[in-house]
């Protein structure tokens, strides 16, 4: 990379240029590159991300919620104007973390010289393992004891439950109201490996290659031999080409910035943002070839909203980024939610399962964000707090999302 043929204010200039440092301020959602030329500092965000991280969230149970009426019910009809499915929902959550930590890896790197990876465990198992196993918690344990025998889970083979506590939802299927956990799973076992494979510039770019194209050719040939239902599901499930992908435009931006200007054409902007509103209207189809297409257009989208500051759309909105700080709370909460309304409707004989889907929005939106915000601030700052002791004295990440680290 020849920093003299960078504008003199991008970002990865001002950081060759001036000893930087990194901060990743996952408490905001922005990462921040801190730049230190003697004792002056500069700093430079990337906005928006957790208004995309909220917009998921959101797309994802606003979906689960219309799952409950019928594709020709109008509400359902009106919630496929304005979101993705939940599938899509899920995948733009998975490039934006593989942008994300990736980007914190390279820069530990090259500002430190090496990645730490004991504290990168230690930093990934504080933000994410206790909502996880206290949700998981909830719904194996603490459900069965209130509910009783109508809870789902008498009839649940015990391995699952072990799947599910050893971070593996996606090897198998879970009850109802913990379905949505396979995506930590998921995550946890790409990351497992992830910062190893960042000891390397080169590294990167032919793991993240190879898992698309892997992906793309492994992945029709088992399902030519084994096409049930439950390892369609599990090799669809496995979508590391998404953080692959994400990795992609993180290596990108950081090492490669002359290509940016391209990332950067309003043409190309128009054109993702495009893209995006089409996932919204419309129904790709869930395949492993629409997954990797989907997933070029958030990266392509994620960089120009956090990184170009002459993109076409601002999303650094204050009020709703707030509401992307809890976003893994949101996620995590909101199936159980909707089974507590689910078993209340049946006890009570109030059918707002079926018969008023907007009040079933309403609630379950509203209880969700209410023990979001709570579980956030009484339950998993600690935690967070803990984390920062862990964090490299060049390169400090507190994460606040669940695809952060």
């Amino acid at each position: 990379m020849n920093p003299s043929s960078q504008p003199p204010h991008d970002p990865v200039v001002l950081r060759l240029r001036s000893n930087a440092t990194d901060l990743a301020d996952h408490q905001t959602g922005l990462v921040t590159l801190q730049v230190q030329p003697s004792n002056v500092k500069t700093r430079v965000q990337f906005p928006g991300l957790n208004t995309i991280r909220f917009y998921a969230a959101l797309a994802v149970i606003v979906i689960h919620v219309s799952d409950h009426f019928p594709p020709d019910h109008i509400f359902f009809q009106i919630v496929k104007l304005f979101f993705p499915d939940s599938q899509s929902a899920v995948n733009l959550f998975f490039v934006l973390s593989g942008f994300l930590i990736t980007h914190l890896l390279l820069s530990e790197r090259k500002t430190t010289g090496r990645i730490n990876i004991r504290n990168f465990y230690i930093r990934r198992t504080l933000r994410i393992w206790p909502l996880y196993y206290w949700v998981t918690l909830l719904g194996l344990v603490i459900f069965p004891i209130l509910f009783g025998p109508s809870y789902p889970i008498t009839d649940m083979p015990r391995y699952r439950i072990v799947l599910a506590f050893g971070l593996l939802p996606n090897f198998t299927v879970i009850l109802w109201p913990m379905l949505h956990l396979w995506s930590i799973g998921v995550e946890e076992q790409f990351y497992a490996l992830w910062p190893w494979v960042n000891r390397n510039d080169l590294t990167v770019l032919r793991v993240s290659f190879g898992i698309i194209i892997v992906k793309l050719l492994v992945t029709p040939i088992i399902l030519s031999f084994n096409n049930e239902w439950i390892t369609a599901t599990f090799f669809y499930s496995l979508r590391f080409e998404c953080m692959a992908i994400g990795a992609l435009g993180a290596y990108l931006y950081t090492y490669k910035f002359h290509y940016m200007k391209w990332i950067y054409h309003p043409w190309v902007q128009t054109a993702t943002f495009g893209a995006f509103i089409y996932l919204g209207v419309f129904d790709v189809g869930n395949n492993t070839y629409n997954t990797i297409w989907t997933s070029l257009a958030y990266i392509v989208f994620i960089m120009n909203v956090a990184t170009n500051h002459h993109s076409l759309l601002k999303l650094n909105f204050r009020p709703i980024e707030k509401l992307g700080e809890i976003s893994y709370g949101l996620y995590l909460y909101h199936f159980p939610i909707l089974y507590l309304i689910y078993f209340t409707a049946q006890k009570t004989g109030f059918e707002i399962m079926w018969t008023s889907p907007f009040l079933l929005l309403i609630i379950t939106l509203g209880s969700t964000w209410a023990i979001a915000a709570v579980s956030y601030h009484w339950f998993e700052k600690p935690f967070l707090n803990l984390k920062k002791k862990f964090s490299s004295p060049d390169l400090h990440s507190n994460a606040a999302g669940k695809i952060m680290e």
